[in-house]
């Protein structure tokens, strides 16, 4: 395994590490602290969530998203990025949409609703509630991929 990169006197988690460090810190920004507390206890039993106590190197990280979401409860992805009036999520949420949209286009609704029953509690899959910022750019993707998929058969 190589070494992660310093930045900024600050070691940077690879990118698996950093997905579940920015998506906890925007949990607890959310929620607050309280959730923090109540992951604790369980963090050393969870490797992936260790970077919760304070010695861990990628503590730090961990406190720098937790601190830019707080001072901006938008959050990043959600503060500027629009086209169209449709929210464009960070290219990690658009690979997962883009996958989805095209995997429902091509087996069907019945493919979304079980990826809703299995996936639906993750935060990864929150763009399928109607409610979720990123809904809209979802459907656009169906769209997008329908409109791909007529054309192919032609």
């Amino acid at each position: 395994m190589t070494p992660a990169p310093v930045v900024g006197g600050m070691v940077r988690p690879p990118w698996h590490h950093r997905r579940l460090i920015e998506l906890t810190a925007c949990f607890v920004a959310r929620h607050g602290s309280e959730f923090e507390k109540r992951m604790l206890p369980y963090s050393p039993s969870i490797a992936r969530c260790d970077f919760l106590d304070p010695s861990h190197p990628y503590h730090a990280y961990y406190q720098r998203c937790l601190s830019q979401l707080r001072s901006n409860p938008a959050g990043p992805a959600m503060d500027a990025r629009m086209t169209n009036g449709i929210h464009q999520p960070p290219r990690y949420v658009r690979k997962v949409i883009e996958f989805t949209a095209t995997s429902v286009v091509k087996y069907g609704l019945h493919h979304e609703k079980w990826i809703t029953e299995v996936f639906g509690d993750h935060p990864t899959h929150k763009f399928l509630v109607p409610s979720h910022p990123y809904h809209a750019y979802y459907l656009q993707q169906i769209a997008d991929a329908r409109a791909l998929l007529c054309s192919s058969k032609r």
